[in-house]
């Protein structure tokens, strides 16, 4: 009777386990030189000048590092390569920026509490304005934003802080009516 449990037990784990390779479908067949394979579908992103493409792939911290183009040229004098990248829906593509900004720090790119990657930003380090609130640079829509001073209050109006969305999607803090 043991022995039959026994082999009942090994027959589903081997069930399971060979249902489980089956499921994943096989990576569907590139569709031309400029197609990329990100997040499990082959992207159009025809590579940039003096850049080649690294695969995703995990950090020794088991934390996904996604696929992107690495820059191979010069670096100008000054300035820093920051690949290109997701920022929720949109791709940004990659550019250089300032590695020094007086009254800033770079506070790199890191994963977040919820495995999501948090890209890296420029942090305001100077003297504060009196009355109002420092927001940082950001991404929205496909665009930057520069950071800017924003008062703290607005008569008859409260501030809605900005957050993601219950799709992932970031929704920049807005002046609501009281």
């Amino acid at each position: 009777m043991k022995r039959f449990f026994f082999v009942i037990s090994w027959l589903v784990i081997l069930s399971l386990c060979v249902s489980v390779l089956w499921a994943r479908p096989p990576r569907p067949p590139k569709p031309g030189p400029h197609h990329r394979w990100v997040n499990s579908h082959w992207i159009y992103l025809p590579a940039p000048a003096n850049t080649i493409w690294v695969t995703g792939y995990y950090d020794h911290n088991g934390n996904w590092r996604p696929g992107h183009f690495q820059f191979t040229g010069n670096v100008p004098a000054g300035q820093v390569w920051v690949p290109g990248h997701w920022e929720g829906d949109s791709w940004v593509p990659g550019h250089f920026r300032q590695n020094y900004r007086k009254d800033f720090i770079w506070v790199t790119g890191h994963p977040g509490s919820d495995g999501k990657w948090a890209m890296g930003y420029w942090k305001f380090t100077g003297p504060p304005k009196k009355g109002h609130l420092w927001v940082n640079g950001h991404w929205q829509s496909g665009r930057w934003v520069k950071g800017f001073w924003r008062p703290m209050k607005k008569p008859g109006r409260n501030w809605a802080q900005g957050h993601y969305g219950p799709r992932g999607k970031w929704v920049p803090g807005r002046w609501k009516k009281k």
